[in-house]
């Protein structure tokens, strides 16, 4: 069709970005506001229309359509006449209680239907009848024609001019003809300095750090057209009132205090003194003649930033974001997508938006005169980022929260929400306090928190030492010690009787409480022996690993200065240079053999063993552990596992790591037969395989890695005897587990955490085979201990917010051996130890290991794990989980192991995620073996974001572990250099048109098809663009989101070619363009 237009001019920023957005997801929704006023008096319909007919002539927005695809840059065209969308429905006869849910139901019917962005007017009048003298009006509109001022001014203006016509059909009150128009807003954005614009933002967002408020979920990625929620909050109506006191008695704007609030749960939510929100601002500046009667699109979005200051108060530091707000005035009309490129090299600068809304409907003379009376107004809009924060000022304040349910769950939002809301009285109650004073969390969250704290356990008897505990086995007949390489074994009895002996000599060489003797041994019959042996003497036990380099070892020596050193003289270790008695565990002295060990007088709060771990310094640091903590370990674990006399533990974990442990001593107090692995066959999944079928292994330990390989060595399934996998070490997958079900459906999966600082493990879980969880947690704290989840002012953080993992309890270790400055830096004063002694918890800790580990809960307080404090990054602007992208990459049918890391070799700030990945037997023929980065990259399209997806995949024979059976990061190999692949010429004509439209929009030489559009510097304005150009150059339908699927120029140029022959088999005419003419 043809039609005559009155005007025609550019489109605002604002405009250009909710044009892309509502190209990008056409039919969602987003972007279309709605008011709903519920109205009381009889309404004559013809009356109203033709008011509403009166206002679409007399504004030219209302008017308007939009055009893209005749020219490179979109433009706006006002029509001069337009056919008025007015619907009347008649509810008289529907009961009241039904009207509200057929109402609800109609709302979300009318905000879905799309609006035709090319023919006006993009909005839609519904009338609904509820009684004789009750009404709803529905505006529905597309925000690209006005904004929620302007909707407000256009109900009051019509209505006005409706309550004057019925009182006088001939009335001479008509209403004033319109004193400016939109394109008036658009010259004066065109006159506004950008050089100076430039500066401001710049000079105001200069090094800024932005930070997601939105917590970590199962995935980052979210699809083009995303499932949107939403849920409300109110404060009560005398709360309300003590809000807008507290704003008029000290000179604050409602706004602002609300944008405080805000930054203040942010900031404790990201754990972070700096946050960063998007706002609306009313963008009608005071040189525009007429800005603020003025119809149209004129709000804009701009990024508030706001450094949180603990120790400041309330109040000068909201008069502080009042002036800083202030001082965005003259700048508040750039586009977002300007200030973007200015200041974050294009990305994103926040993921929530905050509007206070404000509508300027009154019904004064309508309600004066008796013919209509407004009782409330509702309003509703969806945007596209993940959460938006609308703010109703009412009676009763109102929080409404529009979320993208991929990201958010309905109960976070609605604890956010909460949790504003506290923040919001708390500040309203006083400005002197200050910020670090408001409690956000309520009580009913501390209890729940408290109650998942409450592991308090009583064993019998009290106040056992290790030696104790171990001796109430001496006297058992039964197998204690069996080995698969050596023909020697220990009955219980033969155990302790020669570890008395040998506890004995240890004694003569002075050894007993608090000293320390060293365990250099290969793994053997005789290692727990000789562990069992120094606990007898009174001294602890320090293992030295000897697959470790020596030259660790020998710094752990000189560092710890034992008193003895046992070793196995069959076993010739290289030597290390000591200056103690050297004891061999096969060749007791004579002397020995006739005296008798003397019971040593220790407590729980001796010293069991020292473990060294790495030091951040490179430096190993030792732990000393005691006797009560490992204790309360071994009596939880048997508790809660329950083994017995015909139960045979696997010993295979190194003795340096802490896992070892339990291995030695759970069964050595249970009755239960321990196992002793080959030395170095605790890597060979095969031979791990073997060794648990032939020696009927019911009880084994993995490292989420070594577990890995175990499951896919061949005949797995036929390990029949496991009953029990305990889990811990590194972070075991989704897919781990599964598989682990599958395979092994018989044996019970275990997942626990724990730092060598805290007596091997501090929570666990009972792996589900049932349930699919988005992550395995590592769930519940263990006897006796408890877990904070602290942000860095050691205040809790809400359910459901990362924060970082505090332990406390009985497994506390005492110290770093010799290193008291790092001791009181990672051991703290527990804040939450009461302070009256007739309270405190006997097994609550006076101090608080920080582990520098991340993690969060669950609303059912299971905990989950999500990585260390210092490995979170960001690419691109979008904060990057690595163990999501090992997820994604390890649920390829082909991929067996994955790990991603990054690195940015070249120093060119442009970190790239690398990608390692071991592939499943019988893959050799896979295409992923030549052309690995092309293959995922497309597996990966649909389960990751785009700057998440590794730029390289590498391809390993095996990952590399370290002795202890954990991936070892610095083993990785470094990634074949990448050399940019020449420039590949186009092949074929669609190739060839679409480079030189690249060319021309881009501003871009020397690039070839396989290319990447946003790799090139393209963006939503050149995204838009370029559609365009493709839409009218191949006379295709190209969505815009089709250009972001395929951003590859090959990949399109094919995409282009499968769309022209649709189109040559299907040619139909589009009846939704319109041809512009222009008189």
């Amino acid at each position: 069709m043809k039609a005559k237009i009155e005007d025609m001019y550019p489109l605002s920023p604002m405009q250009q970005g909710l044009l892309f957005h509502s190209l990008l997801a056409p039919g969602s929704g987003i972007y279309v506001p709605q008011i709903c006023l519920a109205l009381s008096g009889p309404i004559e319909s013809t009356v109203l229309k033709t008011a509403w007919e009166r206002a679409l002539m007399r504004h030219t927005i209302l008017r308007t359509g939009f055009q893209w695809e005749q020219r490179d840059e979109p433009f706006q065209v006002v029509y001069r006449e337009s056919e008025l969308s007015w619907v009347e429905q008649d509810w008289s006869n529907t009961q009241a209680d039904e009207q509200a849910i057929k109402l609800q139901n109609f709302l979300a019917a009318n905000r879905s239907m799309p609006f035709n962005l090319h023919r006006p007017p993009l909005m839609r009048i519904t009338l609904i009848r509820r009684t004789e003298s009750s009404h709803y009006l529905i505006l529905c509109h597309h925000h690209l024609i006005m904004d929620g001022w302007s909707a407000g001014l256009l109900l009051q203006e019509t209505l006005l001019d409706y309550v004057r016509t019925i009182q006088d059909p001939d009335t001479t009150r008509r209403l004033p003809g319109v004193q400016s128009r939109y394109a008036d807003f658009i010259r004066w954005l065109k006159d506004q300095d950008p050089v100076q614009s430039k500066s401001f933002w710049e000079t105001r967002l200069e090094g800024i750090q932005t930070h997601s408020v939105i917590p970590p979920n199962a995935s980052a990625h979210v699809s083009r057209i995303p499932e949107m929620k939403e849920t409300t909050f109110s404060l009560t109506e005398d709360e309300s009132l003590h809000v807008r006191q507290f704003t008029k008695n000290h000179g604050l704007t409602l706004n602002n205090l609300l944008l405080g609030s805000l930054g203040i749960v942010f900031s404790r939510y990201t754990d972070n003194p700096e946050v960063t929100l998007g706002t609306t601002v009313s963008g009608r500046p005071p040189t525009l003649p007429d800005a603020m009667s003025m119809i149209g699109l004129l709000i804009n979005t701009i990024p508030v930033r706001m450094a949180v200051s603990q120790n400041q108060s309330i109040l000068s530091w909201l008069k502080n974001i009042q002036q800083d707000q202030s001082s965005t005035a003259p700048f508040q009309h750039v586009s977002l997508r300007d200030i973007q490129t200015w200041t974050h090299q294009g990305n994103p600068l926040f993921d929530c938006l905050f509007v206070l809304e404000s509508y300027p409907v009154t019904l004064q003379e309508g309600a004066e005169s008796g013919l209509i009376h407004l009782e409330r107004v509702t309003f509703d809009e969806w945007t596209h980022l993940p959460l938006t924060l609308l703010a109703t000022d009412g009676p009763a304040l109102q929080f409404k929260a529009k979320f993208q349910s991929e990201r958010l769950t309905a109960k976070q939002v609605d604890l956010l929400l909460q949790h504003i809301g506290r923040v919001l009285k708390a500040i309203s109650q006083g400005g002197d306090q200050k910020l670090e004073d408001i409690s956000m969390l309520g009580d009913a969250e501390h209890r729940l928190m408290d109650g998942w704290n409450q592991t308090s356990r009583t064993w019998d008897p009290t106040n056992q030492t290790l030696l104790e505990l171990l001796n109430s086995t001496r006297t058992i007949e039964g197998p204690a010690v069996t080995s698969i390489h050596e023909n020697d074994i220990f009955t219980f009895q033969d155990l302790h009787t020669t570890a008395d002996r040998l506890a004995h000599q240890l004694q003569k060489t002075g050894a007993g409480p608090e000293d320390r003797v060293a365990v250099y041994m290969d793994r053997c019959v005789h290692l727990p022996l000789a562990l069992l042996s120094i606990i007898k003497s009174g001294a602890a036990y320090l293992p030295l690993d000897p697959s470790q380099p020596l030259l660790r070892l020998q710094s752990i020596l000189d560092a710890s200065s034992p008193s003895a050193i046992l070793v196995d003289g069959t076993q010739n270790l290289p030597e290390l240079e000591w200056n103690a008695p050297l004891i061999d565990v096969r060749h007791l002295d004579a002397e020995t053999q006739k005296g008798s060990m003397q019971s040593p007088r220790f407590n729980p709060e001796n010293t069991a063993y020292v473990i060294y771990t790495s030091g951040s310094t490179g430096r190993p640091k030792g732990v000393i552990n005691t006797h009560g903590a490992i204790v309360n370990r071994l009596l939880w674990m048997q508790d809660q596992y329950q083994l017995d006399i015909s139960d045979r533990v696997l010993q295979k974990t190194p003795t340096g790591f802490d896992v070892s442990v339990w291995e030695f001593f759970w069964p050595m107090f249970t009755g239960s037969t321990l196992v002793m692995a080959p030395p170095e066959k605790h890597r060979d999944a095969e031979a791990l395989v073997e060794m648990i079928r032939s020696e009927k292994i019911t009880t084994v330990h993995f490292v989420p890695p070594m577990l890995d390989a175990f499951l896919e060595a061949p005949g797995v399934e036929t390990c029949l005897d496991l009953k029990r996998i305990i889990c811990s070490g590194d972070t075991l997958s989704v897919t781990t587990q599964k598989i682990c079900h599958e395979k092994l459906p018989h044996v019970a999966l275990h997942n626990l955490y724990g730092p060598t600082e805290a007596a091997i493990d501090v929570t666990a879980w009972n792996c589900q085979s049932k349930k699919n969880p988005s992550a395995v947690p590592i769930g519940k704290p263990i006897a006796n201990t408890t877990i904070h989840l602290l942000d860095r002012h050691m205040k809790c953080v809400p359910i459901g917010i990362e924060g970082e993992l505090y332990i406390g309890g009985t497994g506390l270790a005492r110290a770093y051996l010799n290193q008291p400055g790092l001791t009181a830096e990672r051991f703290l004063p527990n804040p939450f130890r009461k302070s009256t002694n007739s309270d405190v918890d006997p097994h609550q800790s006076e101090t608080l290991y920080r582990t520098g580990d991340r993690a969060r809960y669950r609303e059912d307080g299971a905990i989950e794990f999500l990585g260390r404090q210092d490995n979170q990054i960001k690419i691109r602007g979008q904060r990057i989980e690595l163990a999501e992208i090992d997820t994604a990459l390890k649920s390829h049918p082909a991929i067996s192991q994955a790990v991603s890391i990054v690195s940015d070799s070249e120093g060119r700030n442009d970190p790239q995620i690398i990608a390692y990945i071991t592939l499943k037997p019988g893959q050799n023929e896979s295409p992923i073996m030549s052309q690995p980065e092309k293959v995922l990259k497309v597996f990966l399209k649909d389960l990751l974001s785009d700057a998440m997806i590794p730029r390289q995949m590498v391809i390993l024979d095996e990952t590399p572990l370290t002795a202890n059976g954990k991936l070892d990061r610095k083993a990785l190999p470094k990634p074949p250099e990448q050399v940019r692949p020449k420039r590949v010429l186009p092949r074929n004509s669609t190739e060839q048109i679409i480079l030189q439209i690249w060319e021309e929009i881009l501003g871009k030489k020397d690039f070839g098809v396989m290319d990447h559009f946003f790799e090139l510097g393209g963006h939503s304005l050149t995204a838009t663009r370029t559609a365009t150009r493709l839409r009218k150059q191949f006379e295709i339908k190209l969505e815009l989101r089709e250009l972001f699927e395929n951003p590859v120029l090959a990949d399109l140029a094919n995409h282009i070619d499968a769309l022209r022959i649709v189109s040559q088999q299907d040619v139909t005419t589009d009846s939704t363009h319109i041809e512009v003419e222009i008189d």
